[in-house]
Order: C-alpha cells, then structure tokens, then sequence
C-alpha cells in the first residue's frame, strides 16, 4: 500500500509498512523518521545522536550545547557569567572564568585566563597559554604568565612548590623503566636522593648530595695550622 500513499496530502492515515511524501520516504517500517529540519515545541526521546557521541541527558545538552546546527558539538560550561570561549573544533573549557580553548581538540581547565590555542593542547590554572600542538602548561601566579614556546612541551609552574613522593631505590627496577624515562628515587643506604635512568635497556644510577635536616658541629685538629674550628652545616642555607 506504500506507493497509494506517495504524494498525498495526508492527515489520517493507516500506514503499514512505509510512509512516502513527494517520492520520498518519510518513515520506514523500523518507525524512523526521515526528515531535514524538524520544527517542534517539543522533543521526548531517551537520547540524542549527533555525528557519533550519544548525550544521555537531552534536557542537559540542550542547555549547555552552543550552536548545535552549525558546530555539531559539545561545549561544557558556555554560560554567560563564565565569560569562556570554547571556539576550536571538538574544543572545551572545563569550568572557569575568561579562558579559551581556540585550538582544535584543546582544553582548558578551570582557574582563569587560561588559553589553549594549539591542537590537542591544554592549558591549567591562572595565566596559562598553551600555544603548540600537543602541549600541557599549568601555572600558579597571575603576575606571571606561562606560555610554551615549541610543540610537544610539558610547562609547570609552582611558586608553593613542587611535591613528589620518592620511591626506593631498591624498588625500582629495570623491568619497571620504560626506555628514555627517568625516576627521581630515595637511596635508603646512602641516604641520598638519586636519579635512575633507562638508556638502550641499560639502568643508570646517578647520587645527589644530600644535606640531612640538622645542624652538625665539626671540630678540627687544633695542631692545625689554622687553629681550632667550629663549622655549622644548616640545610636551609644556600
């Protein structure tokens, strides 16, 4: 019965298997609607596909989407108060104020005036600017902005510090080290900080010298032709 129902003008119908309007399919026999703009007050559906990510909350990324018709993505957090511009294909800014995300695939996360204008770049904090492609820069102080200056840059800036915690040196091994990569380890025995390194499959093990968190008296041989000294080691000095 499809091909009775092709180019009618129709409003109530018994449709069995497919639907045409004007020789075209309107909706097949799965009960897909085959159309090029829908123009409705309202949408009730379980999800929503676009190219190939599935939102599960429509009600949510109809709020938050910028632009859908012409983007076909994805912005997170696009609010007028947040003052983020996430502009780069397949681009987000997570959070945040004044931060942009310019760069095809790149983020910024949370902080402000934060920009990531390389592809598949991030950028962190406060004053950050991830210019290269695959980049990563996170910067603490406003008064000093942090900006890369090739591609495939890893930038940090700490000013409260940098923190790690130290394995031993016993428990890393070779098997452990991938090829090229280094790790910064506590050498138990010597009490020293030391540095390990895999280089053609072969480790290198490299002391640091480390002053112990103590003031340490010395007193020298008073035959000494200089006489007898008194020297104080304090860590905190220079």
């Amino acid at each position: 019965m499809s091909d009775i129902l092709t180019d009618a003008a129709f409003s109530n119908l018994e449709v069995t298997e497919n639907l045409f309007f004007r020789n075209r399919n309107f909706i097949d026999q799965d009960m897909n609607v085959h159309a090029n703009t829908i123009h409705c007050d309202f949408i009730r559906c379980r999800n929503i596909h676009i190219e190939d990510a599935v939102v599960n909350d429509p009600s949510n990324f109809l709020n938050r989407s910028r632009d859908i018709q012409q983007q076909q993505r994805v912005v997170s957090d696009v609010s007028e108060t947040s003052r983020n511009d996430a502009s780069g294909e397949h681009a987000a800014c997570l959070g945040g104020t004044f931060n942009e995300a310019l760069g095809d695939r790149s983020v910024t996360v949370a902080g402000q005036e934060n920009m990531a204008t390389g592809s598949d770049a991030i950028a962190m904090g406060v004053a950050a600017f991830a210019k290269h492609d695959q980049t990563l820069v996170w910067n603490t102080n406003p008064e000093q902005p942090l900006e890369t200056t090739r591609d495939k840059q890893c930038m940090l800036a700490s000013d409260g510090g940098m923190f790690f915690k130290l394995p031993l040196s016993t428990d890393v091994q070779t098997h452990m080290m991938p090829e090229g990569f280094a790790c910064w380890c506590w050498d138990a025995e010597k009490r020293t900080v030391a540095l390990k390194t895999k280089q053609q499959n072969v480790l290198y093990k490299t002391h640091l010298d480390t002053l112990e968190h103590e003031l340490r008296v010395s007193l020298l041989d008073p035959d000494d032709a200089n006489g007898v000294r008194l020297v104080l080691h304090n860590p905190d000095d220079s």
